[in-house]
């Protein structure tokens, strides 16, 4: 009995103990953090010349987790690092998010999204993308996460492997590499740092990726731990404080101008993408009146019952005075409100979050079509509208990708201007992809946007559409011809074709044709078609033009 009376007071106590310590603040102490990071990733983490951790990865490290974490920092071999990170040895690793990486690794909300260039040569000739640098030799960081993409784009290029990006860059500068695949902060770090000279950025800015903290799976709780700590960075400023610290360029060097230009035009839109991320993530659904949530009912039906047609536009080619292609449009038909508007239904999709659908359904009515038209040996190309949402997609991308086969090159994905804006950091990664497939990239509605040189710049687009807006009153307004003029010089000198919609009369055809429009598509040279009259319609055209001289 004494016995029984003595552990009851004693399990008591331990009780008592154990509500009343965390109330004055001895509580115990939070798990140890193992950092893993390479041997030498200036300026994200490194140690400086006393063997202390430091650069952005660390301070956000420490920032975020409580103040009397225990951290250990542990530096090494990159491919032994993540081997660790996997087995539970190491409990935090910054990288690139992939898929692949996700499949291996918990990962946190980002702490900043980077941009790749090619470095090489003042004396080298520039590269729109990856896909043009087949046959070089490129020297990247063995193990980097660039390294997939560039076999996946350029399987011709030869790898240089480096031991980390300072090491690239000196490949090429000694001439034992053409080019150097890199992070454009850590290749303007290392340039600053070891004065390479006669090194410059040789591209637009690739391969722009996430950047968080991977965690191993054994600890899932530390994600939600530093998910908490990142938010709070967030919403005190103190993250972008801290990239200005590390990750913003100093003063410019000399002979490297484009690097600077682009890399500022990388800074400006970190913000703006991460904060649409943060939007996409924890922003309030989208309300509707009664009427649009009637429609938009009426429209998931119609979606979910492949109910909605496909029209085919005809573009006529200036050069050849022949019909060389179509623009593929969706077409919706309720049953009681009668034909609705493309510009409501798509819309309303885009805001309902259903465009996906929309996009896959067209997508794959246009590899039927070329499908169709490859057993008929017509060579007609095919223009699709794909929403910046879908573009950003990767799946959306991949699915594409995989099932074009031998058609890419009869493809081309219109995007409008306005829309590039919204996703640009994933957009300008799968674009890459997409051109890898030998898929063509429009840019269309072009000077509707607020940014049209910037979209120029930053994308490399293989075809350019005038928006129909200017062409409308291109023989009243002298303004709106000379804007087009201008719009046709410089597609023209970016090496894209240029395209102009909504012409609906001879006389302006007759003006484009003077001031060097390519390809023309409009009323004036038919109306939107089902696909079986498109043909029928285009071989006629065809064969009269052969028949009829040119004048």
């Amino acid at each position: 009995m004494r016995a029984n009376r003595w552990n009851d007071r004693t399990l008591r106590l331990c009780v008592a103990a154990a509500l009343w310590l965390p109330a004055c603040g001895l509580h115990a102490q939070p798990d140890p953090i193992a950092f893993g990071g390479s041997n030498y990733y200036p300026p994200f983490h490194f140690q400086d010349a006393s063997g202390t951790a430091t650069g952005f990865d660390v301070e956000v490290l420490r920032a975020a987790v409580a103040e009397d974490a225990e951290l250990r920092f542990v530096f090494g071999d990159w491919t032994q690092i993540q081997d660790q990170l996997a087995a539970g040895t190491l409990d935090v690793v910054p990288m690139f998010v992939s898929p692949e990486r996700e499949a291996l690794y918990l990962f946190t909300d980002p702490i900043n999204i980077e941009y790749h260039l090619l470095y090489g040569r003042a004396d080298a000739p520039s590269h729109r993308n990856l896909g043009s640098i087949g046959g070089y030799r490129v020297a990247m960081e063995r193990g980097a996460y660039a390294r997939e993409q560039l076999r996946s784009l350029a399987p011709d290029a030869q790898i240089v492997e480096a031991e980390n990006e300072a090491q690239a860059l000196r490949l090429v500068a000694s001439g034992d590499a053409d080019l150097a695949l890199l992070p454009s902060t850590i290749a303007r770090y290392t340039m600053e740092q070891e004065q390479l000279e006669g090194l410059q950025a040789l591209s637009p800015l690739l391969l722009p990726v996430t950047y968080a903290f991977a965690v191993a799976p054994v600890r899932p709780a530390l994600v939600e731990q530093l998910n908490e700590g990142i938010l709070q960075l967030q919403r005190s400023g103190e993250l972008q404080r801290l990239r200005e610290r590390w990750l913003e360029p100093g003063a410019e060097p000399p002979r490297d101008r484009l690097f600077w230009a682009i890399a500022a035009v990388g800074w400006l839109s970190l913000g703006l993408a991460l904060w649409l991320w943060w939007r996409r993530r924890h922003g309030a659904p989208e309300v509707f009146d009664t009427e649009s949530r009637l429609l938009l009912e009426e429209l998931r039906k119609a979606i979910a019952e492949r109910r909605l047609a496909w029209v085919y536009q005809p573009q006529y080619d200036v050069r050849t005075q022949r019909i060389v292609g179509a623009e593929m449009l969706a077409r919706w038909h309720h049953p009681q409100r009668g034909a609705i508007a493309p510009d409501t239904f798509i819309q309303l999709a885009e805001r309902a979050g259903i465009i996906k659908d929309i996009t896959l359904q067209a997508l794959n009515q246009a590899l039927v079509t070329l499908q169709d038209w490859q057993v008929a040996d017509l060579r007609y190309r095919l223009s699709v509208n794909v929403s910046a949402n879908d573009l950003a997609d990767r799946g959306v991308v991949e699915r594409i990708s995989q099932a074009l086969g031998t058609r890419g090159e009869f493809l081309t994905v219109e995007i409008t201007e306005t829309a590039l804006m919204k996703e640009t950091q994933a957009i300008l990664a799968n674009i890459e992809l997409l051109r890898a497939a030998r898929v063509q990239i429009s840019l269309d509605d072009y000077g509707t946007g607020y940014s049209s040189l910037e979209s120029l710049k930053r994308f490399a687009f293989d075809e350019i559409k005038i928006d129909k807006t200017f062409i409308d009153d291109i023989l009243q307004s002298e303004r709106n011809l000379k804007l087009t003029q201008a719009s046709i010089s410089l597609g023209h000198d970016l090496g894209a074709l240029v395209v102009a919609e909504g012409v609906e009369d001879e006389d302006t055809i007759a003006l484009l044709v003077k001031t060097g429009c390519d390809v023309l598509q409009g009323y004036c040279i038919c109306r939107p078609m089902p696909a079986e009259e498109f043909v029928s319609f285009s071989e006629d055209f065809n064969r009269q033009s052969t028949q009829t001289p040119a004048s």
